[in-house]
């Protein structure tokens, strides 16, 4: 009887569950195009690129921390910088996490807090980003108001990692003209108790935050209202890969046991004992695929030796042979960019 095994595998369901909030495709084709205009962005290092949209953003305009441009595209935003508009942390995030999205890259929004972002006055929270990085399998903090990042061991880290490892962490400030490292340090570190993305949940746009340095849960934020609200612990959610995919195996001919119990007469253990093989599955299977970014929905499938092949819609068939086989798929985005490879080696053999 043959018997089909895994004997290797990365495949399984996504630690994140979360949906991401992500900016129309008009807006992101609009402000592309704005960008291809006044930036050449054209390195292949992903880390490069993400440095030189930081950089480039941050000289558009000026901090003003009152001024908001929450009901502008980042197209629109931009286009009031050049005439000398100043805009909020918020709107350098923003800015800055459109036009990666807008280049292919998986990126967030992050609002970072204090640990007294409920009572502690005015001034609790700053906002950055995080992109995702393929090259390092992790999220990357970037801050484009002060044009910075931190390392250690010169990986780049993300902001949980930074504010964990704060002691040990290098700066880096591309600014000639902005503060220093020193400066920045002594800003930045008041803002480690709490990290926050929006994502949807039930279709209801939701702030999720992970604790960090403070363990309270809170119902306000500097006095006010904080609504949507919700709070985890588990960093390994909240930083997942949002590009991995999981590959589902479906039998295209499933066994029916009690079709094989009443064709042949099977009563007793011994009978069934006998006669497994009568009840061994064909390994024949339609394998679906998914991924929990809303960018990442193109697929990149190599079965067995053959070459990769990218499929439209997100199942296909596939037998598996006699021996050793091989599953292997990433995602794509809409500019080519791929995510996490899911690859799984599969034994079929027996007498």
């Amino acid at each position: 009887m043959k018997k089909i095994n895994i004997l290797e595998s990365n495949n399984h369901l996504p630690l994140s569950n979360l949906t991401y909030l992500r900016t129309n495709e008009e807006e992101l084709d609009q402000l592309r195009g704005y960008v291809y205009r006044h930036l050449n962005v054209g390195s292949t290092d992903e880390w490069e690129v993400f440095l030189t949209v930081m950089n480039w953003v941050h000289q558009r305009f000026d901090h003003d921390g009152i001024n908001s441009g929450e009901h502008l595209s980042s197209r629109d935003i931009l286009k009031e910088a050049e005439a000398a508009k100043s805009f909020r942390c918020a709107e350098y995030a923003k800015v800055t996490s459109d036009i990666l999205l807008a280049l292919g890259y998986v990126t967030r929004v992050v609002r970072v807090f204090s640990e007294a972002a409920d009572y502690g006055g005015i001034g609790q929270s700053h906002v950055v980003i995080e992109v995702w990085s393929g090259h390092l399998k992790k999220w990357l903090f970037l801050d484009p108001q002060f044009n910075s990042y931190a390392t250690v061991n010169d990986t780049p880290l993300s902001y949980e990692e930074f504010s964990c490892s704060f002691q040990d962490a290098s700066i880096h400030v591309l600014s000639i003209n902005g503060p220093s490292v020193k400066q920045y340090e002594g800003f930045i570190k008041s803002y480690f108790g709490y990290v926050s993305t929006s994502i949807l949940l039930n279709q209801q746009v939701v702030d999720l935050f992970l604790h960090v340095r403070s363990e309270r849960q809170l119902l306000a934020f500097q006095f006010m209202q904080l609504s949507h609200a919700i709070f985890t612990h588990d960093t390994d959610r909240f930083y997942a890969d949002p590009t991995q995919t999981t590959i589902l195996f479906n039998y295209k001919d499933p066994v029916i046991p009690e079709d094989i119990i009443t064709t042949y007469g099977l009563k007793e253990h011994k009978d069934f004992e006998n006669n497994m093989h009568l009840f061994a599955v064909e390994p024949h299977f339609t394998l679906t695929f998914h991924t929990i970014h809303p960018g990442h929905e193109t697929f990149e499938v190599r079965l067995n030796e053959s070459e990769p092949v990218q499929i439209s819609g997100n199942s296909v068939d596939w037998n598996a042979s006699e021996g050793l086989n091989q599953v292997e798929v990433v995602s794509i985005n809409q500019k080519g960019i791929k995510g996490s490879e899911t690859k799984i080696r599969i034994g079929y053999s027996g007498d």
